[in-house]
């Protein structure tokens, strides 16, 4: 069984592609330089741009190498893990197109289970960042969004997630590749999957979101980084085919690698995530106390990293603080924070039980990003943090600090920036791209995810004045989407109700 390893910095001062090589044949990860990714492009396009650069990088490399079996081609990373000796470690180094090499079976630590001895009677983290309210008053739950979650596995059975798990896969090294419904053997994923979507005791954030789950760890068994990097890369394109909309719009990755390290491992990935679309939510690590600071990947300036506060809105003495220093430029870290102490979630026996950790704190940031989704799906990954930072509750210092961020999210107020982002029409235009994620996310007869969307609509077109409600009209008359008169006549509908049933309110008071 090979010695698990801990990301610190004397294990990753891989930044140069030298580095000391084994003796024998090795698995490693052979990392090409990158070029840049044109925003604003399909998701389809980016997936195959990315797949088409890689073979030519591979294509590049020595015959006896490129025809190796057992090549597994990380295009997302623009890498590829493969064996090599040292000789052709050595070899391919001095190929102007390889940016670096390092050890696969590197070991990310697994998640600590902090367990709190005393459970809590409610969980005041969803109360404290009002998203109960988001709920209520505006009529949104994060449906038609979809999660990607990296972590322990989720318990497919648990009554709060039933519904809730779209597509799972088991990427430990034990894995043997078959179907399985969902499982988790040490209880942080199925934590963490509660926080997020949890539907039935008000323990989830965004309960109308459903979750895309990849199983990295196992007790006491971290991941090796190239299993890691196949996770990241799967939540791009889950089942496989580039032109299917099944990728999440968020991906919550409760780990870290613990130790300070500056290493870029997950860099380019990260950067493949944010240009396709979809925000990589890291927790900020638990070690503040060791003098730690933000681990990565939540400590890459393009990563979105997440604080823990208790329910007094003070920081934990735990949560590791910033800032993060890159290229000689220091970076303000974490991004935000949110609760993480003694936080009430989804067990893995089927009960719940309460926990704390940066580990919880990231989950209540990505069910707020699937909220925002719902509020405006068109919005860009920069657009969504800097929706999450502007409309924090400050706390701590006045003004952004490096121990909480730009202070503890706020759902109620993210969320209603997000709908004056944007227009009904907007919001109506984004339905077919619903119905589409909800035929390949939700069993057939589950319609719950348009359904929800579409209540949301009625609830936003019904809020409008007269006059916004006229000029929406106009513009969503003649858009050409099919689906826009039926909604703008239910929308009138509510409308004339609402009005008789003030007028008949206002009757009855005089």
């Amino acid at each position: 069984m090979k010695k698990q390893l801990l990301l610190t910095i004397a294990i990753f001062s891989l930044l140069t592609c030298f580095s000391a090589y084994a003796e024998n044949s090795e698995r490693v990860i052979v990392h090409f330089n990158s070029s840049k990714i044109l925003s604003g492009k399909s998701l389809p396009f980016i997936i195959r741009n990315l797949q088409s650069e890689l073979e030519d990088n591979i294509n590049t490399l020595p015959s006896e190498i490129r025809t190796r079996n057992q090549i597994n081609k990380l295009w997302a990373a623009r890498a590829i893990a493969i064996n090599l000796t040292s000789e052709e470690q050595k070899k391919l180094c001095r190929q102007s197109n390889v940016s670096q090499i390092e050890p696969a079976d590197t070991i990310i630590p697994s998640p600590e289970v902090k367990s709190d001895p005393e459970v809590v009677s409610s969980s005041w983290g969803l109360d404290k960042i009002n998203a109960s309210r988001v709920w209520n008053e505006l009529g949104i739950d994060g449906s038609g969004a979809v999660v990607g979650q990296i972590d322990s596995g989720v318990f497919y059975y648990h009554p709060e997630l039933e519904g809730q798990i779209s597509v799972f896969r088991d990427f430990t090294k034990i894995a043997t590749g078959e179907e399985k419904p969902a499982y988790d053997n040490t209880g942080h994923g199925t934590h963490t999957a509660g926080t997020i979507c949890g539907r039935r005791k008000s323990i989830g954030i965004a309960p109308g979101a459903r979750l895309v789950v990849a199983k990295l760890f196992d007790p006491n068994a971290g991941a090796p980084i190239e299993n890691m990097l196949s996770a990241m890369q799967w939540m791009l394109d889950p089942d496989g085919n580039p032109d299917t909309n099944d990728a999440p719009q968020v991906v919550n990755n409760s780990w870290s690698a613990n130790g300070n390290s500056t290493n870029k491992t997950f860099w380019e990935t990260i950067s493949t995530w944010n240009v396709a679309g979809i925000v990589g939510v890291f927790s900020a690590g638990n070690q503040a106390y060791l003098g730690n600071k933000v681990d990565i990947p939540g400590a890459y300036p393009h990563s979105f990293a997440i604080g823990a506060t208790d329910e007094n809105d003070k920081v934990t003495y735990f949560s590791q603080p910033g800032p993060a220093s890159w290229n000689n430029e220091l970076f303000l870290k974490p991004d935000v924070s949110a609760p993480g102490l003694n936080i009430i979630s989804s067990d893995f026996r089927g009960g719940y039980s309460s926990m704390s950790g940066t580990s919880m704190s990231a989950p209540h940031a990505s069910g707020l990003i699937a909220l925002i989704h719902q509020a405006n799906p068109n919005l860009s990954v920069s657009e969504i943090v800097d929706l999450c930072r502007k409309n924090s509750f400050d706390i701590e210092k006045a003004g952004p600090d490096n121990k909480s961020g730009y202070g503890r999210i706020d759902a109620m107020k993210t969320v209603k920036a997000a709908l004056a982002s944007t227009t009904l029409k907007d919001r109506i235009s984004a339905l077919p791209l619903i119905l589409e994620r909800e035929k390949l996310h939700s069993k057939t007869s589950d319609n719950r995810m348009s359904a929800s969307y579409i209540q949301s609509l009625l609830k936003h077109g019904a809020s409008l004045t007269q006059d916004e409600f006229a000029a929406e009209s106009a513009a969503i008359g003649n858009d050409g989407n099919p689906y826009s008169v039926k909604i703008l006549r239910k929308i009138n509908h509510v409308r004339l109700f609402n009005q008789m049933y003030n007028s008949l309110r206002q009757q009855s008071q005089n």
